[in-house]
């Protein structure tokens, strides 16, 4: 077995080299170190005291006034879609614009005279008059911007709801003998025309609507409410509750 050769001789210095330098560098950090830092705050600069300019301004209110003011949020983009003209009066010497915010669902009143409180709201600029009403136009300023408007009834008269297009309808109303609404020979051609499926949602839905309605089962004020319910169920929709 050949034998181990010693460390000895030329492989001491390397290996006491070595360990001279760990030994040198645990003690070199923890002394040079603070020294570093020291060193480096002081070479910072300081804000000289009582000097407040060095500080940043505080964030207020004021800051966003323009913002709050004119908001990019709640600006109208296109005045001519969002108001339409209703009406122009003259009230003494002031003549009056009576427009429609289809955005608000509101009605308001404009003048020539009158500044308008916020820039979204409009003021009248002039009135272009005609004996036809068509023809009819004013000129608004709002958010900067002067749009013409013209008197369009169709804008601006709402659209009938769905109840209300059957409390209109017309039903040719018949009484039996003792004083009970027939229904109208339409309204039975609907119903007929539901299928086996359709007639057992319907009679489920009547069945509850009379036991809670029982005044109504033999009046002619049923009829726009079954009529309404019968295509309800035709369209493949859900009855509405009694």
């Amino acid at each position: 077995m050949a034998a181990i050769p010693a460390l000895s001789g030329a492989g001491e210095p390397g290996i006491l080299a070595a360990q001279s330098m760990r030994t040198l560098r645990t003690v070199l950090i923890p002394t040079v170190a603070p020294v570093l830092l020291a060193a480096a705050a002081s070479s910072a600069p300081a804000a000289p005291d009582g000097d407040d300019d060095a500080l940043p301004e505080p964030v207020s209110a004021e800051h966003f006034e323009a913002v709050l003011e004119h908001s990019p949020f709640l600006r109208i983009l296109d005045p001519s879609e969002t108001f339409s003209l209703r009406g122009v009066a003259v009230i003494g010497d002031e003549t009056v614009a009576t427009l429609y915010n289809r955005d608000t669902k509101q009605t308001i009143r404009v003048t020539e005279s009158a500044a308008a409180p916020k820039p979204a709201e409009p003021r009248l600029v002039d009135v272009t008059e005609s004996p036809d009403l068509t023809a009819v136009s004013v000129r608004i300023a709002v958010e900067g911007e002067t749009v013409e408007l013209f008197y369009e009834p169709e804008r601006v008269t709402p659209a009938p709801s769905e109840s209300s297009k059957y409390r209109h309808k017309h039903y040719d109303v018949k009484f039996d003998s003792k004083g009970h609404a027939i229904p109208p020979e339409d309204l039975i051609k609907k119903y007929h025309s539901l299928s086996d499926k359709q007639r057992d949602l319907y009679r489920k839905w009547r069945d509850a609507y009379y036991a809670k309605h029982p005044d109504i089962r033999d009046s002619e004020k049923r009829f726009p409410i079954v009529d309404r319910v019968i295509d309800t169920i035709k369209a493949g929709k859900t009855p509405p509750r009694p």
